[in-house]
């Protein structure tokens, strides 16, 4: 889903939303159902993202541990932007990066100061994203990896004020190269809990 040029990632969400055990791995479930409703609010299927949010969302009790619920409010968040409440989207991921700066979690932050920044540009706030890269800098001054991402936030801002008019292709954009840098620094998301 998250690597652009791979194919459409919707078939293999479906089919893992139907055949993941949710009983026994209710936080991989709960991830693919959310994965899923991005997915079809991203190609304008609102009916069914709300109807995947809401059936996903049924599983959030069964997880535990803040580290959990901080990713399922991240991809929840996403979801929300995509259907349009950008509000809701703006304060839930607002706070799910400041949980991921305290962790800390530097790769997850910069990801989802790309998720946030995009909503920012979005709603005509593409002034913001620069502070969102000085709150990268300040919180990890030993990462040098993630000075180069927060100077592809910069420019990523200088283009959504600019007009560019893709930002969510210009999201996807940065969001892949950090992920290319991450791995050459050897900098690793959080493993995803499978017992």
């Amino acid at each position: 889903m998250e690597e652009p040029g791979l194919g459409d990632p919707l078939p293999a969400l479906l089919a893992g939303w139907a055949g993941t055990g949710r009983e026994l791995r209710p936080g991989i479930a709960l991830r693919v159902g959310l994965s899923v409703a991005a997915c079809q609010a991203g190609r304008g299927r609102t009916d069914q993202a709300r109807n995947t949010l809401q059936e996903a969302w049924r599983l959030f009790a069964e997880i535990s541990g803040s580290r959990e619920t901080t990713r399922a409010y991240w991809l929840e968040a996403r979801v929300l932007g995509r259907l349009g409440e950008t509000a809701e989207a703006l304060q839930i991921l607002e706070s799910v990066r400041q949980r991921l700066l305290a962790e800390p979690s530097p790769a997850e932050a910069a990801l989802a100061s790309i998720d946030l920044g995009l909503l920012l540009a979005e709603s005509g706030r593409a002034e913001e994203i620069e502070g969102l890269a000085e709150a990268l800098r300040t919180s990890f001054p030993d990462e040098a990896m993630l000075i180069v991402s927060a100077g592809g936030l910069i420019r990523f801002a200088e283009l959504a004020v600019a007009g560019e008019p893709d930002p969510r292709l210009m999201a996807r954009h940065a969001a892949a190269t950090m992920r290319r840098t991450f791995r050459v620094a050897r900098l690793n998301l959080q493993p995803m809990p499978f017992a």
